[in-house]
């Protein structure tokens, strides 16, 4: 086997940032200011799962919101996120927040909801 090397290059990579901390810690503020700095201060999505909690920062940032919030029966499977996320995409935001992912696991709908339905089919 050869092994060779090439130079490395930087290209236009996407950022998946996660952000964690008990609640109240400043989670949204923090992934606000983040996607405010790397969107330059052009507008970015926001992807809200939380009641629109995004919006009490909506003085301090430039952004466009969509709420995940009983749009339909099962909100926050994920094939739902996916496809708030390719819309923002399709759009040309620079920047996409997901406000939170947590609900993807544990919200009416998710992927624990998934597996049990699964395992009642067993």
């Amino acid at each position: 086997m050869t092994v060779s090397f090439g130079r490395a290059m930087r290209s236009n990579v996407n950022l998946l940032i996660g952000v964690a901390g008990p609640s109240g810690s400043g989670k949204t503020f923090s992934a606000l200011r983040l996607a405010s700095g790397i969107s330059d201060g052009a507008p970015f999505a926001v992807i809200d799962t939380e009641r629109g909690r995004s919006k009490h920062y909506a003085d301090q940032f430039t952004f466009d919101v969509a709420e995940m919030d009983n749009e339909i029966d099962k909100p926050f499977a994920p094939a739902r996120y996916l496809e708030a996320i390719e819309a923002a995409d399709k759009a040309g935001y620079p920047c996409i927040v997901v406000d939170s992912m947590s609900h993807s696991w544990a919200g009416d709908g998710g992927c624990q909801d998934i597996h049990d339905a699964a395992l009642s089919r067993m």
